[in-house]
């Protein structure tokens, strides 16, 4: 009990930068690709113990620190792409994706510091304006990796059928939302037991409900795409490339699949490092526009590129 209550209740530095590490881990293996997604639920909790109830710097500084963190672990894969593409030595190739986090995680200072400034867990309705900040500072602040921690429900459609009323930010905003539920009862279970078990039944109602519209937006794809008597068809293309390929791999591989399947309507190119441009590279207009002429009497009805 008495580790518990230091942990919900951190009152030196030690605690809160291990509790911070602890949430660094779990956006690890919380991540898109990482084996358990789903923690992304509870991920943030942690980081949101280490901040409470200090100050607006100290806030800043350790969900700045997780930030950090995070990036640096979620990017890291980006290494052997870099030095292959950038001929770096490995090292140096660190040194910019640490200088990189750096730079990335410059918008959780400011979430922490208005955080810990605001101390909005006290108050009421502190957890909306905590996820509401902590939503428009993320998915507004400038950024090449435009990641967050809604995007480890990816493998989910579940949780993502709120994306047609308010895209990424909704479902980042139930993110933060739900784990901030976590942390308030974590604090209260001792004092207020009461507003303890509320604020847990805030979080698992949150899961609940949009589960559930999920489900109902699901069903009605189904049976939509039921009704229809001519079903969308999607073929993907996936050529694997490296950056010192060429494109032929790619439409070659479009022409056989549609050879093969003559009903696709819709074919879909990945993204992929060779430099391309229908519109600004007058050859690679050509080479598309050739391989619709290829493709195009092979369709059954009309493809779409």
């Amino acid at each position: 009990m008495a580790l518990f209550d230091k942990l919900a209740h951190p009152n030196n530095l030690t605690t809160r930068l291990g509790l911070a590490l602890v949430s660094i881990f779990l956006l690890f293996i919380s991540m898109p690709g990482s084996p358990l997604p789903l923690l992304t639920w509870i991920a943030l909790v942690p980081a949101g113990l280490a901040i409470s109830n200090t100050s607006a710097r100290l806030s800043a500084g350790i969900l700045y620190i997780c930030a950090v963190g995070w990036y640096l672990l979620t990017t890291a894969m980006l290494i052997p792409a870099l030095v292959k593409f950038t001929q770096l030595n490995s090292l140096f190739a660190l040194f910019i994706l640490f200088l990189f986090s750096l730079a990335l995680a410059s918008p959780y200072a400011i979430i922490g510091w208005l955080i810990g400034y605001k101390n909005w867990l006290e108050k009421p309705y502190g957890i909306f304006f905590i996820s509401a900040v902590f939503t428009v500072i993320v998915i507004l602040f400038p950024t090449v990796i435009p990641a967050n921690h809604a995007h480890s429900l990816y493998q989910y459609p579940i949780f993502l059928q709120l994306l047609d009323l308010g895209g990424v930010s909704i479902i980042l905003f139930i993110v933060v939302f739900v784990n901030w539920q976590f942390v308030k009862a974590i604090q209260q279970i001792k004092n207020a037991p009461k507003s303890s078990f509320a604020a847990i039944i805030k979080a698992f109602s949150t899961i609940i409900v949009i589960s559930l519209y999920g489900l109902w937006k699901i069903n009605s794809y189904d049976y939509a795409q039921t009704a229809l008597k001519n079903p969308v068809k999607i073929g993907m293309v996936q050529p694997n490339l490296e950056r010192e390929d060429k494109l032929n791999r790619l439409y070659y591989m479009s022409a056989k699949l549609v050879s093969e399947n003559p009903s696709i309507d819709l074919l879909v190119w990945p993204e992929f490092p060779a430099s391309f441009s229908y519109i600004e590279n007058q050859n690679d207009k050509q080479n598309v526009d050739r391989l619709i002429s290829i493709i195009g009497p092979l369709c059954q009805d009309s493809c779409r590129l």
